[in-house]
C-alpha cells in the first residue's frame, strides 16, 4: 500500500510498481516531449509507428504505456480512457544546459 502526505500522493508509485512488474524497463522507452504531441502522436500513423519502433517486440499488443515528459512536479499518470487505450506515464524532463554558457576558453575544446 502506498501512502503520501496529501490527496493523490502515492498514486504514481502504485502505477509505476504495476508497470515495473508488467513492462520492466518502461522508463527507458522514448518519451513524448511536448504537450501538443501527447494527442498528435497516437493519432498520426507515421508518428505512432516511429515512436513504437523503439519499443520491445510485443509490448504494444500487450498494452505498453506511452511515456511523456512531465509538465510540472508530481504530475499524475493518466489511466486509459476512451480517447487513449493505454496508460500515459509521466517522467521527469532531463535538465537543460541551454542557459549556461562556458566560463572559460577551455570549455570550448
Amino acid at each position: 500500500m502506498h501512502s503520501g502526505d496529501g490527496f493523490g500522493d502515492g498514486d504514481n508509485e502504485a502505477v509505476e510498481d504495476a508497470h515495473d512488474h508488467c513492462f520492466p524497463g518502461w522508463r527507458t522507452l522514448p518519451p513524448i516531449t511536448t504537450v501538443e504531441y501527447r494527442w498528435a502522436v497516437p493519432r498520426s500513423r507515421s508518428r505512432w509507428a516511429q515512436l513504437i519502433a523503439r519499443y520491445p517486440v510485443g509490448w504494444i499488443d500487450q498494452g505498453a504505456p506511452v511515456v511523456a515528459w512531465s509538465r510540472h512536479r508530481r504530475e499524475a499518470h493518466l489511466p486509459p480512457h476512451a480517447g487513449r487505450p493505454r496508460y500515459e506515464l509521466r517522467v521527469t524532463r532531463p535538465r537543460s544546459n541551454r542557459g549556461r554558457h562556458p566560463t572559460d576558453q577551455g570549455a570550448l575544446f
